[in-house]
C-alpha cells in the first residue's frame, strides 16, 4: 500500500489492490479444504461488495452469498456457545 501511495495511485485502486490481496489468501487456504457452490461469507467483511467480488473472482467466479444479517454472525454464534454452556450446567 505504501508504494502505492507514494505513485500516487487513486484510492479506488489502492482499495481493489487490497481487496485482491484480501481474496487471494483467502482462497488459497478455501481451496485447501475444496469449493462447493455456493460460498457463503458472513461476518461483517461480507457487507464489503468490493471483497466478495473480488473473492468470487479469485475462485474462478464461484458465486458468493452473503448472509442476512451478516455482521451480526459472531454475535449469534457466541449466544449459541453460552446458551449451550448454561443448557449443560
Amino acid at each position: 500500500m505504501v508504494s502505492l501511495i507514494h505513485a500516487n495511485t487513486p484510492p479506488a485502486d489502492i482499495a481493489r489492490a487490497v481487496h485482491d490481496a484480501m481474496a487471494s489468501r483467502i482462497s488459497a487456504m478455501v481451496r485447501r479444504i475444496g469449493v462447493e457452490e455456493p460460498v457463503v461469507l458472513g461476518g461483517g467483511v461480507a457487507l464489503n461488495v468490493g471483497l466478495v467480488k473480488s473473492l468470487s473472482d479469485a475462485l474462478g467466479g464461484v458465486e458468493v452469498r452473503v448472509l442476512t444479517d451478516a455482521e451480526y454472525l459472531g454475535a449469534y454464534g457466541a449466544a449459541l456457545v453460552a446458551w449451550a454452556t448454561a443448557e449443560r450446567s
